[in-house]
């Protein structure tokens, strides 16, 4: 009886604490804010930039390209002869019309000194022909009058008339001689220049192919190759999708990895009516003005050339991921730890900023990550980039 007793007890204690597990005091009820409402959800976490302006924003494409010379030329002599003197070497500035070297031309100078003392023998006998003419037609004219007195003879004047034109014929004749032997004279002074090498552009010697006294030249054999490297021409291949709305004047930047940083600017002078089948790409060649920052561009040398389709200076400009496309662009500006959608109007597009022109000022504090789901009015906790 006793023993019965003992478990009853024993099973009323063991029920009694599972009920305290369940029901009991250490259950709490959820606590209410002092007015009354549940607490309030975190602010969403967001990234943002200050709205900047750059000094320059440009969009375009860059392509390889080759620089050459607007006017380039080797000059090859016109006659074969030993060379006398040279006078300028690789590297040097040169004037249109310098010389540039002479060949060795004795023999024409000997020519031409023995077709001036024949020019002097043929004046001479011109003027002893004009002698002879005018004596010939002054008895011409006096028979013509002793004929007439009765004091002369026909068949006499006859004969100062044939006297008269013979002598007439030989003036000619000496007079033509001196114009031919002063046309063979100027052919040679022609030739003579020749000898003397000179320069058809201004520009600056790029190769004097180390040429020296005493060598034979000739018709095949280049004396110098001259540019004129104070404008020079970048040559771009531009394929041809993006050859599309190109046009002349349009700013090219040119730069080359041997000349580091420096940037030269130019611009689009000539377009190539025609996409060359091959490559299917379109000629573009964008001059520019050698010299700038100091430094001075080469002939051949390789360059990239980033061709500007649009700038803007002090642009407003935020990153691609700032702005919504939806049925309008738009923003999220973070205004008192709030969001404010925000329409804007933009203008240049690259791949990595777009520029705004309506909807946004400098100083604007715009989201870039983390507020695809909000709306106008989320509080937001923010994150500067």
């Amino acid at each position: 009886m006793k023993f019965t007793k003992k478990l009853l007890i024993l099973v009323t204690i063991i029920v009694a604490l599972g009920g305290l597990s369940l029901f009991g005091p250490l259950k709490k009820k959820p606590e209410a804010s002092q007015d009354g409402s549940s607490a309030l959800p975190a602010a969403a976490k967001v990234s943002v930039i200050t709205v900047e302006k750059t000094p320059l924003l440009r969009k375009g494409f860059e392509e390889n390209s080759t620089i050459e010379a607007i006017e380039r030329v080797v000059v090859y002599p016109k006659v074969t002869g030993r060379l006398e003197f040279f006078h300028v070497r690789q590297g040097d500035p040169i004037e249109k019309g310098q010389v540039v070297a002479v060949l060795d031309h004795r023999d024409i100078d000997a020519q031409i000194a023995s077709l001036k003392a024949r020019i002097a023998v043929a004046e001479a006998q011109v003027a002893e022909a004009r002698a002879a003419l005018n004596n010939a037609k002054t008895e011409r004219e006096r028979y013509e009058r002793l004929l007439k007195e009765g004091f002369s003879t026909q068949q006499q004047l006859d004969n100062k008339v044939t006297a008269y034109l013979q002598a007439e014929a030989r003036y000619k004749l000496s007079e033509a001689t001196v114009l031919q032997t002063r046309s063979e004279l100027k052919n040679l002074e022609v030739t003579l220049s020749e000898y003397y090498i000179k320069s058809p552009i201004t520009g600056t010697v790029l190769n004097d192919y180390a040429h020296t006294t005493g060598a034979m030249m000739g018709p095949s054999l280049a004396v110098v190759e001259i540019a004129n490297v104070e404008t020079l021409k970048a040559v771009v291949k531009v394929p041809e999708a993006r050859a599309i709305g190109l046009e002349k004047g349009m700013k090219g930047w040119i730069r080359s990895d041997g000349l580091g940083d420096k940037v030269f600017e130019g611009a689009i002078e000539r377009i190539s009516p025609f996409v060359k089948e091959d490559t299917r790409t379109v000629q573009v060649e964008v001059y520019v003005v050698n010299g700038q920052n100091g430094s001075r561009l080469v002939p051949g040398m390789f360059a990239r050339v980033f061709i500007v389709r649009q700038e803007a200076e002090n642009a407003l400009v935020v990153p691609v991921d700032a702005v919504i496309k939806e049925s309008e662009a738009k923003v999220l500006l973070v205004k008192d730890g709030k969001i404010k959608e925000t329409p804007v109007k933009i203008g240049i597009e690259t791949d990595s900023v777009l520029q705004i022109t309506e909807g946004v000022a400098e100083g604007d504090i715009v989201v870039i990550s983390g507020g695809r789901l909000l709306k106008d009015g989320d509080a937001v906790e923010v994150s500067q980039q």
